[in-house]
């Protein structure tokens, strides 16, 4: 989704699919796209329309098979935030990301964008339905009404755009210690720098009683697009400062949430396999279990239809046909450890 590691991810990705390197398959928007000064490194800064156009289509040939926007300050502008959207149309790309306070969510839906992070899509919920007023955490859950949420979920589901909820990261801002809990035995595997990221930010800026708050209506809200028709996506918006959250652990995290939000478990792994393989127009290959389609396939010990806690109970994966078994997993497994103590 976007980083400072273009040209590394871009070789994963080849060295990958040949087969001279193990990982997953790995699809790239390229580098972000953000306002004139871009929060994170590598980001390209949009300013103008031309711009716009003219990142657009840089993302695409740094690797993007898909458009990312970021809503650093100075926002990207009003008319150059749609030039990216209908640049992205004209090339065929999904676009997806943040959204500025200074654009609605309706406008920016009827305009093709998908949305990540069910917390920011909550200042569209509000009774007023003014969703450009400056609101706090506290106001915006205070306004949140579920007439006025569903009504803006069926603007979305009419518009046909998807929503990646991202729930661990709402969930972890809201329970920490529980948070802890489970990060606890993943930390051996990340290096120290990125741990280093870890801050309790949000902890500092708001109470514990509103970002739990934050939470209930989060998983109220994901329930309500649910309902409503709008495609899930399944992430957990791994990355650096997203505390206690664990590259690959933390996505099994996420479908707990949508069970918990009343999602059903089937529901819930379909927003990580089919609704993921449809969203990058890839149905053809993967996303479902059929012949003729790729052979990425996890083999797990539980039925995951009964719990969905035992997506985690993995036999073995199948990686593009390539059979990785309980005992070569914990292989892998121990030396991440081991390049993680590495000076």
């Amino acid at each position: 989704m976007g980083g400072d590691m273009v040209d590394t991810v871009v070789r994963w990705q080849k060295n990958i699919s040949s087969g001279k390197q193990v990982g997953p398959r790995i699809v790239t928007c390229g580098p972000k796209l953000d306002g004139a000064k871009p929060v994170w490194p590598g980001s390209i800064p949009v300013t103008s329309v031309d711009e716009a156009r003219a990142a657009v289509q840089r993302a695409r040939t740094e690797g993007g098979e898909f458009t990312k926007i970021y809503n650093g300050l100075p926002s990207i502008p009003r008319d150059a935030y749609f030039a990216i959207l209908a640049e992205s149309k004209r090339l065929g790309l999904h676009a997806t990301g943040h959204l500025t306070k200074e654009i609605r969510y309706v406008e920016a839906a009827a305009a093709g964008q998908d949305f990540e992070h069910i917390s920011s899509l909550l200042r569209a919920c509000g009774r007023s339905q003014d969703e450009l007023a400056a609101r706090t955490l506290a106001e915006t859950i205070s306004a949140f009404d579920p007439e006025s949420a569903r009504e803006f979920a069926r603007s979305l589901a009419q518009a046909g755009v998807s929503v990646t909820p991202t729930l661990s990261v709402v969930f972890q801002l809201a329970n920490q210690e529980a948070a802890e809990a489970l990060s606890a035995p993943r930390r051996p595997y990340l290096l120290p720098r990125y741990l280093e990221t870890w801050t309790d930010r949000a902890r500092r800026r708001d109470s514990a009683a509103i970002l739990q708050d934050q939470y209930k209506i989060s998983l109220q809200f994901t329930k309500i697009l649910k309902d409503e028709g709008v495609p899930l996506l399944a992430g957990s918006d791994i990355g650096a400062s997203n505390s206690k959250l664990t590259p690959g652990f933390s996505l099994h995290d996420e479908l707990e949430q949508f069970v918990k939000a009343g999602l059903t478990p089937e529901e819930a792994l379909r927003a990580a396999t089919w609704n993921g393989a449809k969203w990058l127009g890839r149905q053809d290959s993967i996303g479902t279990l059929e012949p003729g389609k790729l052979a990425d396939i996890v083999v797990l010990d539980a039925n995951p239809l009964e719990d969905i806690h035992n997506t985690t109970k993995i036999r073995t994966v199948i990686a593009n046909g390539k059979v990785f078994n309980r005992a070569t997993l914990d292989e892998m497994l121990d030396n991440a450890a081991r390049r993680a103590r590495l000076p």
